[in-house]
């Protein structure tokens, strides 16, 4: 573990930890103990999804008590292009967005590893070097 814990969270992560009860017990513990952060793309797209400004005030205070905060590398967009073009070699490019690069990019910066529920990191990981763990088993929450 170093100083930001053990996992980066991408958004789909997040957003199964908040609304499945099987997948929140799961993590609880080591949500509670700091081992889950989020960047702040992470939070973005969390926060575009609120519903007005009170929500997504109550939305960020949520966020901000819930998991570690992991800052973004400077070069966080050479690396993420980097990243692309590792991808585009075996075609494989075309799946992950550029948040997905720019988490992956920031995870594996921190030496952390990327917690999704999302098949794009399972792309990104068998190209680069980035660790990823399902926060629940692919196909079984929604």
């Amino acid at each position: 573990m170093n100083a930001f814990g053990t996992h980066l969270a991408d958004t789909s992560a997040v957003v199964r930890i908040y609304r499945n009860a099987q997948v929140r017990e799961r993590w609880s513990e080591q949500v509670a103990s700091g081992l889950v952060s989020i960047c702040p793309v992470v939070e973005l797209e969390m926060l575009r999804a609120a519903g007005g400004k009170v929500v997504r005030e109550q939305l960020e205070e949520v966020l901000t008590g819930t998991y570690g905060w992991v800052p973004m590398p400077d070069d966080v967009f050479r690396r993420a292009r980097e990243l692309q073009e590792t991808l585009a070699a075996t075609s494989s490019h075309q799946g992950p967005s550029a948040v997905d690069l720019l988490i992956a990019v920031t995870a594996r910066h921190h030496g952390l590893k990327v917690l999704h529920y999302d098949r794009d990191f399972v792309t990104i990981a068998e190209a680069a070097d980035v660790e990823t763990e399902w926060v629940a088993q692919p196909g079984s929450v929604n």
